[in-house]
């Protein structure tokens, strides 16, 4: 995905390449409200009436030195404070 300048308040999905992991979202990309650059991630979805619609879900966004910049934050992990004997 090539970099632009993304006026506020506006954004993009892109269609995601799932390979062999069916729980990747469909669709990838960013929004940026107030100055500030997020990631979305959507996933197609039905209602149990039958009716389509996008599951969506947004983070802040980091850079990936190596991908396309829509990663997500690491988990922090939990403080162990034990000692081990």
């Amino acid at each position: 995905m090539a970099e632009y300048e993304q006026k506020d308040m506006t954004g993009s999905l892109f269609h995601n390449d799932k390979g062999d992991n069916q729980n990747r979202p469909d669709m990838r990309g960013t929004v940026k409200i107030n100055g500030t650059k997020y990631s979305v991630s959507g996933w197609n979805n039905e209602s149990k009436a039958g009716k389509k619609y996008l599951s969506l879900k947004v983070q802040e966004f980091t850079e990936n030195p190596m991908g396309n910049g829509n990663t997500q934050k690491p988990a922090q992990q939990p403080l162990v404070d034990e000692i081990p004997f």
